[in-house]
């Protein structure tokens, strides 16, 4: 009788154990995406979806990217996908010359859309997900149009 209220009660402990960690296993957090930091309030925020969202270190993403820019995109513009450190350094990134993708130039106000497979890579601590269209990298670059989102 003694053995039965044992495995009775260890049975009752699992499934206790069981239900209140269902709860958590379905709680699925998507990456958000925003406009970035230091731009004029008016730059275009690209759309960015991920596959997995999200996303998981040491694997490829898929990264869907659209929106509608005020610029023309022309030769000179790449799209840049980056992974950036909360200080400020760049931990991985993908540069893709728009104009091998599609033909150029792209008119402002025309719908511009692409789908890149991207490796994420292991990172450590308050990570970003930056996705912009620029002419370069740096203080002289131009940003057409950005969006930012903490991995």
């Amino acid at each position: 009788m003694m053995s039965r209220s044992l495995v009775f009660a260890l049975i009752l402990l699992i499934m206790v154990s069981i239900v209140n960690a269902i709860p958590h296993q379905l709680h699925k957090r998507t990456t958000s995406f925003s406009g970035c930091a230091n731009l004029p309030p008016d730059t275009p925020v690209l759309s960015v979806t991920l596959s997995p969202d999200p996303v998981v270190q040491e694997s490829t993403d898929t990264f869907t990217i659209s929106g509608t820019l005020k610029q023309d995109i022309t030769n000179g513009y790449s799209l840049y996908i980056a992974f950036v450190d909360d200080g400020g350094n760049i931990i991985s990134s993908d540069i893709v010359d728009i104009c091998k993708e599609v033909t150029c130039p792209v008119k402002a106000g025309t719908p511009y859309s692409t789908t890149q497979n991207v490796y994420v890579p292991r990172f450590r601590g308050t990570t970003y997900i930056v996705v912009g269209i620029a002419d370069g990298i740096g203080t002289t670059a131009n940003v057409i149009a950005c969006s930012t989102a903490t991995a």
